[in-house]
C-alpha cells in the first residue's frame, strides 16, 4: 500500500480504530449521524436509513458548504436512505470501471475532478466509497500477478476462490479449506493493492491542484473481512476485531503527524469533522471530537453492535433458520 503508507507519514494515525458493526449499512450511518446503530436503527431489521436524524451531508450544505458523494458500494445508495443531505451524490456502482483499473480512472475520481472543477470559491465536503477489497475478489490482472501464486494454484482454482459464496461454507461443521484460506487471502491482497492504487488518484488530484494542504482528508473502512480465522468466512454473524478495527488515518492542515494509541471509532467523525469545520451542532452525539482540547480522552467506549443476521441466513435456502441458529457458534 505505497500510497496510503505515504498518506499516513504525513498524517494522525489511529492506531486501535472501530467500526461501530460488521457491515456496510450500520457502519456508515454512525458515520453520518454520529450515534451508535440502536439509535439511527440501520440494521438487519430494517436494511435503511430511515430516521429523520441530520447527517454530516445536511449538516456541511446547511452551513453553506457544497457536499458531494460517490459510492461503488450498492448498500451505500439513495434508495437505503444514505445518500441523504447531499447536494450530488453519484451512484458510481451503476457504472462499469473497465478492466477494473486496467489503466482506467475510477469512476469515483472521474466524478469528484468533475465536481471539483466546478465548486467554485464555496467550500466542499465529499464523500467516497470504494468497495474493493470486498468479495468477490476479483483483482485486476496487473495486480493479481503480483499476488497470486499461479505456480501454486491452477486457473481453474483461482476461479473457484472467485465464486466462492457464503452458502457454500455456512453452516457446515468442517473447517473452511486451507488451501482455499490461501488463495482468498492472496485475490485479498491483490485487492487491497488495487484499492491503495485507487485511492492515491484523488489523492494526486489535490496535490495537483494545490488543494491537498488545505484540506482535511480522512481515510477509514467501514469493516473488515473474515478470511477463515474463528472459522468465519466473509464479514457476516460476528464481531472479531477481523470485521470491526479498521484504519482511521487523519490528516488535518498544519498539525503535526503522529501516531494516536487512545482507542476511535467511526462515529468519532461526526462530531470531529464538524469542530474542525467550525460547524455547531447541539443535538444527541454518541461520538467524540478526536482533537478535542488537542488531548487524547482516557478509556473511551467503543461499541459495535450486529442485529439478527435475517438478510443473510435468507441465503441458505428454505430450511427453517432456528434449525441453523446453533451452527454459527
Amino acid at each position: 500500500t505505497p500510497n496510503l503508507d505515504a498518506f499516513t507519514a504525513g498524517a494522525i494515525e489511529f492506531e486501535n480504530a472501530y467500526s461501530n458493526s460488521g457491515w456496510t449499512l450500520p457502519a456508515h450511518a454512525s458515520l453520518f449521524t454520529g450515534l451508535y446503530p440502536v439509535q439511527h436503527r440501520a440494521t438487519q431489521e430494517t436494511l435503511a436509513f430511515g430516521i429523520d436524524l441530520p447527517t454530516l451531508g445536511e449538516l456541511f450544505g446547511a452551513a453553506g458548504w457544497r457536499t458531494f458523494g460517490a459510492s461503488a458500494n450498492g448498500v451505500v445508495s439513495e434508495a437505503n436512505g444514505l445518500a441523504r443531505g447531499f447536494e450530488r451524490f453519484d451512484e458510481t456502482f451503476r457504472q462499469e470501471v473497465a478492466a477494473r483499473f486496467g489503466g482506467t480512472v475510477h469512476p469515483n475520481e472521474g466524478a469528484l475532478v468533475d465536481v471539483l472543477d466546478g465548486v467554485g470559491d464555496r467550500p466542499w465536503f465529499a464523500f467516497l466509497n470504494y468497495i474493493e477489497a470486498h468479495l468477490p475478489y476479483r483483482p485486476p490482472a496487473a495486480f493479481a500477478d503480483r499476488f497470486v501464486d499461479t505456480d501454486r494454484f491452477s486457473p481453474q482454482q483461482i476461479a473457484m476462490a472467485q465464486r466462492v459464496r457464503m452458502r457454500d461454507h455456512y453452516p457446515t461443521p468442517e473447517a473452511i479449506p486451507e488451501p482455499l484460506v490461501d488463495r482468498l487471502g492472496q485475490l485479498y491482497d491483490a485487492e487491497v493493492a488495487a484499492l491503495d492504487a485507487y485511492v492515491g488518484h484523488p489523492l494526486d488530484t489535490l496535490r495537483e491542484r494545490g488543494l491537498l494542504d488545505e484540506t482535511i482528508v480522512v481515510i477509514t473502512s467501514d469493516h473488515g473481512e473474515n478470511l477463515g480465522e474463528h472459522g468465519h468466512f466473509a464479514h457476516v454473524f460476528d464481531l472479531h476485531n477481523t470485521l470491526v478495527e479498521v484504519p482511521l488515518i487523519v490528516r488535518v492542515p498544519g498539525a503535526e503527524p503522529r501516531g494516536r494509541s487512545d482507542a476511535a471509532q467511526l462515529l468519532d467523525l461526526f462530531p470531529t469533522l464538524l469542530a474542525l469545520c467550525g460547524i455547531e451542532y447541539a443535538g444527541e452525539v454518541h461520538g467524540r471530537d478526536l482533537f478535542a482540547g488537542g488531548a487524547s480522552t482516557s478509556d473511551p467506549i467503543v461499541v459495535a453492535e450486529y442485529y439478527y443476521p435475517r438478510q443473510v441466513l435468507s441465503v441458505f435456502g428454505p430450511e427453517e433458520l432456528e434449525t441453523l441458529a446453533d451452527r454459527f457458534a
